[in-house]
């Protein structure tokens, strides 16, 4: 008669190989936090390197790399954000202010800090005196990465109607249509690509507006639509919204 050489595993066996199991995991984890602090800590030295600190006409600077950009208690994701701290060089820095619940905190742009906005016309930011716009040429540089497909979706402003040059509103009116408006009879638009089609692409806008030679505006860097016609500055501005649907 045969006899079989078999072998169970012991209660200590077992113990040790879930401890080895979990000892991986574990491993894993503290490997995901290290590599994110790693973008963290990239993203934050390039932000403090920017040349957007040296420039001292640069009236409004929103990111969102810096340690002093949104309070500590909030960068966790999915917390709302009650106030995003204004980091340019100017001595009198606008307060910018969450309006309902605001926006959330959100990993969403390679992992690193970024601000989501739910496309809603009840939550969003505001900055309460955005007087620095009138009277003036201004240069707005966006950068963003969609997650709708959804109309009036608006970076800076709200919808693009009301007296002429009393009004701005920056963002997509449509699917594939980003417009540049001052208020009524003054708003351009310029094409991008749908959402289906860049989902997983973050974009940087760049809005110009100039009384000599008008408006116009580049997608990464590159024109894409203009209005020679458009150089009257921006008067009666007040408030400005932040991500408003």
């Amino acid at each position: 008669m045969k006899h079989h050489n078999s072998r169970a595993f012991t209660l200590i066996e077992i113990a040790v190989v879930i401890l080895i199991i979990g000892i991986l995991i574990a491993g894993v984890f503290a490997g995901n936090r290290i590599i994110a602090k790693s973008r963290l800590a990239a993203a934050e030295s390039l932000a403090k390197s920017s040349p957007i600190i040296g420039i001292k006409d640069t009236a409004l600077w929103l990111e969102t790399s810096l340690s002093n950009s949104i309070d500590n208690s909030q960068t966790n994701d999915g917390n709302p954000i009650t106030s995003w701290y204004d980091q340019s060089a100017s001595g009198a820095k606008p307060s910018i202010v969450a309006v309902g619940t605001g926006p959330t905190y959100a990993n969403t742009i390679n992992y690193v800090h970024a601000v989501k906005f739910s496309g809603s016309s009840a939550n969003y930011l505001q900055v309460l005196d955005a007087s620095f716009l009138n009277n003036t040429d201004y240069t707005i540089m966006v950068l963003e990465k969609r997650q709708s497909s959804d109309s009036n979706n608006y970076f800076i402003g709200e919808n693009p109607s009301g007296t002429a040059n009393q009004n701005l509103a920056l963002g997509y009116s449509a699917d594939s249509t980003i417009i540049h408006s001052q208020g009524s009879a003054t708003s351009y638009s310029a094409t991008v690509s749908s959402y289906a089609s860049s989902t997983d692409k973050a974009r940087q806008f760049t809005f110009v507006h100039s009384a000599t030679n008008g408006n116009s505006t580049y997608i990464n860097g590159i024109l894409a639509a203009e209005d020679a016609t458009k150089t009257a500055h921006l008067s009666g501005i007040t408030t400005l919204s932040i991500g408003k649907g």
